[in-house]
């Protein structure tokens, strides 16, 4: 699996102040069944506050997983979004994690701080 980009921006509604991210994958199933992807979750650190997010079926907006054929490929895209309590940064280090039929599998990658987000998450309050 590689991120193939990563963006986040905050937002602020009711005096609650929030992150938002999109996020960008390319699969490669390179076993010799096809897996399920159930779930994919990020976490980030920003000085002793730790974030976690988990979602699922967040690429189709269905909460359906998303199955990728033995020796396939699959580009899934993501958004993401929690309250935030921290500084603002322009750079964040990020751990996704694939939670797939066999096992989880986990990518390093960095977000860029944008002011619009490439896919625009519909979360309903902003």
């Amino acid at each position: 699996m590689n991120v193939t980009g990563c963006q986040h921006k905050f937002a602020v509604s009711k005096s609650q102040k929030f992150i938002e991210f999109f996020a960008e994958f390319h699969i490669c199933n390179v076993g010799d069944r096809g897996t399920r992807v159930n779930d994919i979750g990020l976490s980030f650190r920003v000085g002793e506050k730790e974030y976690q997010m988990k979602k699922s079926g967040y690429w189709n907006g269905t909460g359906e997983s998303k199955w990728i054929d033995a020796h396939d490929n699959a580009d899934i895209d993501a958004n993401f979004y929690a309250e935030y309590e921290s500084d603002e940064k322009d750079q964040l280090d990020c751990v996704f994690t694939i939670y797939h039929t066999h096992k989880p599998y986990r990518v390093n990658a960095f977000s860029k701080k944008v002011d619009s987000l490439k896919n625009e998450p519909h979360v309903g309050f902003f």
